[in-house]
C-alpha cells in the first residue's frame, strides 16, 4: 500500500495499465530486500567499469582534441578565404557595372556615370541609360537649324529677287555679320552658336 501511495504521488499524470492491488503491493514489499541486494551487488561492478573506462575516455579525448582543433582551424581559414573571394568578386562586379555605366553615359554625351553603376549596380546602369541623349538632342537642334537656314535662304532669295533686302525678323551673327532667322541657334554662314551672344 505504501508503494501504491508513493507511486500515485510521484507520477499522478501517468495512468496505470492495471490497478495496483494489495497483492501486488505485498509482492513488491516482499521482493524489496532482494532487489536492494541486487542493486548493492551491481554498484561496485558499475563503478569498476566506469573507473576502467575513464582512462580510455581521457585518452580518446586527448587524441581527438588536436584533430578537432586542426579541423576548426582549417574551416576558419577556409571561411575567411571564401569571404575574401566573395568580397573581391563583388568589388570586381561593381567595377564592371561602373564601366558599363560610364560607357553608356559617354555614348549619350555625358561625362562620368561610373559611380552610378559602381554603387547602384544594375539600377545605376538603368538610371544612366534612361537619361536623355545629349548627342541626339544636339543633332536634332542642328537639323532644325539647317532646316531653318534653308528656309531662310529661300526667303532671302525670294526677297532679293523682288529687289529689297529681307531683314524683318532676322538675327545678325556677332562673329561674321550674316543675317539668320530670328529663332536660329547656329549661324547659317560660319556655324557659330548664336546663343553665345
Amino acid at each position: 500500500m505504501l508503494m501504491h501511495l508513493l507511486f500515485e504521488q510521484a507520477v499522478p499524470a501517468i495512468p496505470t495499465i492495471a490497478p495496483v492491488t494489495p497483492e501486488i503491493d505485498s509482492a513488491i514489499v516482499e521482493n524489496a530486500p532482494e532487489v536492494a541486494k541486487a542493486i548493492n551487488d551491481a554498484i561496485p561492478q558499475i563503478v569498476g567499469a566506469i573507473n576502467e573506462g575513464i582512462p580510455a575516455l581521457n585518452e580518446a579525448i586527448s587524441e581527438g582534441l588536436p584533430l578537432v582543433a586542426n579541423a576548426i582551424e582549417f574551416f576558419a581559414g577556409l571561411s575567411i578565404l571564401c569571404i575574401c573571394f566573395v568580397l573581391l568578386f563583388r568589388i570586381l562586379l561593381h567595377v564592371v557595372w561602373g564601366l558599363f555605366s560610364r560607357s553608356i553615359a559617354k555614348s549619350k554625351g555625358y561625362t562620368g556615370g561610373f559611380w552610378w553603376g559602381f554603387f547602384l549596380g544594375t539600377l545605376g546602369m538603368l538610371f544612366v541609360a534612361l537619361r536623355p541623349d545629349k548627342n541626339l538632342t544636339a543633332a536634332i537642334d542642328r537639323l532644325n537649324d539647317t532646316v531653318a537656314r534653308l528656309q531662310n535662304n529661300e526667303t532671302t532669295r525670294e526677297a532679293s529677287s523682288a529687289g529689297t533686302p529681307y531683314t524683318e525678323g532676322m538675327n545678325r551673327c556677332a562673329h561674321c555679320g550674316a543675317q539668320n532667322e530670328r529663332f536660329a541657334k547656329y549661324c547659317s554662314e560660319c556655324g557659330k552658336d548664336l546663343r553665345e551672344i
